[in-house]
């Protein structure tokens, strides 16, 4: 796909929220962390559960679609949420019994995403002055 159409495709498919996500981005990264617990019967992990997401997520108009936005703007190449180091293991009182694991991870643009930010993203969010 040439530029200029990705961007236009991208431009067509962003929600006024992932375009609020966009502009967030395009001044710092943020801290998603998450624990799974280990289900020792049946020797796996289960579902993660989020601990903190360092995310303004009350800006957004509709924030429970928070992940389903990233995996949205992910997806266009735009910003992505990536494990930030290895996960770390949780223990019990127990020594060695492992209960499960914490992960650290990066809300951030992706490189293509810089470039999009740069051009389509406003450095300021317009204020309503046409309200008046």
């Amino acid at each position: 796909m040439k530029p200029i159409l990705h961007l236009r495709t991208s431009l067509a498919q962003l929600s006024p929220d992932e375009g609020l996500i966009l502009f967030h981005l395009k001044k710092k990264s943020y801290t998603y962390r998450q624990h799974a617990e280990f289900d020792h019967q049946k020797k796996t992990f289960c579902p993660r559960t989020l601990i903190e997401n360092e995310f303004p997520v009350s800006d957004l108009v509709f924030p429970q679609n928070f992940e389903m936005y990233m995996d949205h703007l992910h997806h266009l190449d735009l910003a992505g949420v990536w494990q930030n180091g290895n996960q770390e293991p949780t223990y019990a009182v127990q020594p060695g019994v492992q209960t499960g694991v914490n992960i650290n991870s990066v809300i951030r643009l992706q490189s293509f995403g810089n470039l999009f930010a740069r051009a389509c993203v406003p450095d300021v969010l317009p204020t309503n002055s046409m309200a008046n």
